[in-house]
């Protein structure tokens, strides 16, 4: 009897390890598919996060590149007309100096005349 009872605990001692190794082995498992889960979630959560960043840098960009693009268009365009206004009016300033030029030139050439008028005339 005692035999009986020896081999009934023995052997009620390894079903009784098989069973809590297959229990902890499903554990095991089910704990390492519930972190690679949470893992795989966190590294979605961040990629998502990501590209929204990179989406919103990408807008900040395109609209600083597009400020930046009216602005120095609307300098371009206020140069230009600052040049124009310049050379108009260096123009003008050349224009007057010519005449101005050849107003005296003609006045020299009348006064060289008349000079040479009188000349003759004192010479007959």
């Amino acid at each position: 009897m005692k035999k009986i009872f020896s081999v009934l605990f023995v052997v009620g001692l390894l079903f009784s390890v098989a069973s809590c190794n297959d229990k902890t082995k499903k554990d095991v498992e089910q704990g390492y598919q519930d972190a690679k889960e949470s893992v795989e979630d966190a590294a979605d959560k961040t990629a998502d996060k990501i590209d929204e960043g990179v989406d919103k840098t990408k807008d900040a960009w395109s609209e600083t590149e597009k400020n930046v693009t009216e602005k120095v268009g609307a300098a371009a365009d206020s140069i230009g007309k600052t040049v124009d206004k310049t050379a108009d009016k260096a123009k003008s300033a050349l224009n007057d100096a010519k005449e101005d030029v050849k107003a005296g030139a003609k006045d020299v050439k009348d006064e060289v005349k008349k000079a040479s008028e009188d000349v003759k005339n004192k010479l007959k």
